[in-house]
């Protein structure tokens, strides 16, 4: 038994190209493999991704993966695919033709991960259709939504667990890179997983540097924006505050001659996803967003992110911020 299990670790390992492990990432994964619930808390480009993914391959079952952005879900799926394991991502964004076909994907228990976001895991119906097959492991990915989230401006998030009842309580991993000890109880109480194992490597990455620059007016603003925009090495995002902040950046550095994309909540699921899709695959290097473009964007080549306006948190600073450098160079 234990040389199967080892042997289809292998196999798993090879298929996502993994020749060693980051830190962190075995730990986790032989909890999850034990079937011990498990809270990782890893800087942004760690690689928490794969400590699900590698069990996802050893598992009888699928594995459940619970996330908050459309985005995040897509990107995550997307790459999936790319190395050969089937991944349905379930969201408002797909056209009733797509969201049949991954159904039905599900139903014939072709999907080895299956992606969805909290208000739908906490549909009956779709919980029904998950309830026909064993699902082994679930996923709560950017986890510190649960704390930040569920308690007004999402409250499915405070209904994962009730789901999770309901499908045998499957092992849990909840995954994150910014939890204080009130949010890391917060997880345990609501996902109802007190003796959840804790896999914490630390938020520091030494690949980035940060820096502020002091502005006095709103043309010096402006003016070291273009300068840092101008410097990036690779592809860069502009973080706003508001929308109206990020129309009034991208018309600017559109009007300075900078090809830049815009990226906001408001717009349309189909052109969020047509915008990411060219940022991400490199056909325009330069996004101007607002925070509805963040977690789980990963992009290796991200060489800078500048903050237009203050983020409404150091925990959201952090997350934006290691967009940058997730393939390890400065």
């Amino acid at each position: 038994m234990r040389r199967a299990k080892h042997g289809a670790l292998a196999r798993a390992l090879r298929t996502f190209g993994v020749r060693v492990f980051r830190p962190g990432q075995h730990q986790v994964i032989q909890n999850i493999l034990a079937g011990r619930d498990t809270l990782a808390i890893m800087p942004s480009g760690a690689g928490k991704s794969l400590c699900y993914q590698v069990p996802a391959l050893c598992l009888r079952g699928a594995t459940l993966v619970v996330s908050p952005l459309i985005s995040l879900m897509k990107d995550q799926a997307d790459k999936a695919n790319e190395r050969g394991v089937l991944a349905a991502a379930l969201n408002s964004s797909l056209s009733d033709r797509e969201e049949a076909r991954l159904i039905r994907e599900i139903e014939a228990e072709k999907a080895r991960l299956i992606y969805t976001t909290p208000e739908r895991l906490s549909n009956k119906d779709f919980v029904d259709l998950l309830r026909r097959q064993r699902i082994a492991l679930a996923v709560v990915d950017e986890a510190h939504c649960i704390s930040h989230w569920g308690p007004d401006f999402r409250p499915a998030f405070l209904e994962i667990a009730a789901s999770l009842r309901r499908l045998g309580k499957p092992t849990v991993l909840a995954l994150t890179a910014t939890a204080t000890a009130d949010v890391v109880e917060d997880i345990r109480r609501h996902l109802e997983c007190p003796a959840m194992r804790l896999v914490h490597t630390g938020v520091y990455r030494s690949n980035l540097r940060y820096a502020v620059q002091q502005v006095t007016s709103d043309k010096e603003h402006r003016a070291a924006l273009l300068t840092c925009v101008r410097r990036a090495r690779g592809s860069a995002i502009v973080y706003c505050a508001t929308v109206k902040a990020a129309k009034d950046v991208h018309a600017f550095l559109l009007a300075g001659g900078k090809k830049a994309l815009l990226y906001h909540g408001r717009l349309a699921s189909k052109e969020r996803a047509k915008r990411q899709d060219a940022f991400m695959s490199g056909r325009a290097r330069l996004m101007v967003a607002t925070n509805a473009f963040g977690m789980g964007v990963d992009k290796p080549d991200i060489r800078a992110i500048v903050h237009y306006q203050v983020p409404g948190s150091i925990e959201a600073y952090y997350q934006e911020s290691g967009r940058a450098g997730r393939d390890g160079e400065a």
